[in-house]
């Protein structure tokens, strides 16, 4: 009897552990260095959750032209058809990108307002924890973040053509005297039908100068709440087809 209780226990510990735990860290080996990766999503379990208990979600103006699906009232659904490193499901946002620019209509044509906040953008937010809790995290440690991207070519406005480059953000803690999604890093001249790794090293995040009295220091990355992938939001008035796998950080280190 003590054994198969023994059993049992260790049984439900085994499927209740299962849930929802970051996978392994995986190697890849090279002459000099090791490259070891932490994977966020792999989108193979087919929902909004990541490994890390955060959720996806789009979000974008909700003052202008934009649009993008899945749509921000519905929970995000994952694709059929991932990367080569894991080939069942991505994430996949499709959309057009408005063309405001910081300019906001005003009560006759010829009397436009400039509003910084006045302006097109979109895209799809993985956060790294629960909403409820949404708690930062030091990834100070890390050298980067890597994921694989596809752009594909469906369009929704057919007279307009498609964006072929994205945006990464880093959403970091909020305070009374700063923003959150001040710092990015634009990726551009990406191909079409095809998937394409990615690896973009903390060092080259720049911060926008949006809000120049909100700036603060560009390091250490110690309070990460969320990943921003966007279109280039930029080069308005386009079209994305954006497709999004395997998203982890990685950190790179001499081997032993």
């Amino acid at each position: 009897i003590i054994i198969l209780n023994l059993i049992i226990i260790i049984s439900l510990f085994f499927i209740l552990s299962c849930k929802k735990q970051v996978p392994l860290i995986s190697g890849t080996p090279s002459d000099e260095k090791e490259e070891y990766v932490v994977l966020i999503d792999n989108c193979e379990d087919n929902d909004d959750v990541n490994f890390w208990n955060g959720i996806w979600y789009t979000n974008y103006d909700n003052f202008g032209d934009t649009i993008i699906y899945p749509k921000l009232t519905e929970k995000f659904y994952m694709t059929r058809g991932g990367s080569p490193e894991s080939p069942g499901y991505c994430a996949r946002i499709v959309g057009y990108i408005g063309p405001q620019q910081g300019v906001r209509p005003g009560p006759e044509p010829g009397q436009e307002i400039p509003d910084d906040y006045y302006y097109a953008f979109g895209g799809v937010t993985i956060n790294l924890s629960p909403r409820s809790s949404l708690k930062p995290y030091d990834l100070s440690k890390y050298t980067g973040i890597r994921f694989n991207c596809k752009l594909g070519t469906v369009k929704i406005k057919e007279d307009k053509p498609l964006n072929d480059s994205i945006k990464v953000l880093l959403r970091r803690k909020r305070t009374d005297d700063t923003t959150g999604a001040e710092f990015e890093v634009t990726i551009g001249s990406l191909p079409f039908n095809e998937w394409t790794p990615i690896k973009v090293k903390f060092d080259d995040f720049h911060q926008v100068t949006t809000f120049p009295e909100k700036q603060r220091p560009l390091k250490p990355f110690d309070d990460i709440e969320a990943i921003y992938i966007y279109p280039n939001t930029d080069t308005k008035d386009m079209n994305f087809d954006i497709s999004i796998d395997d998203v982890g950080l990685y950190y790179i280190k001499d081997k032993i």
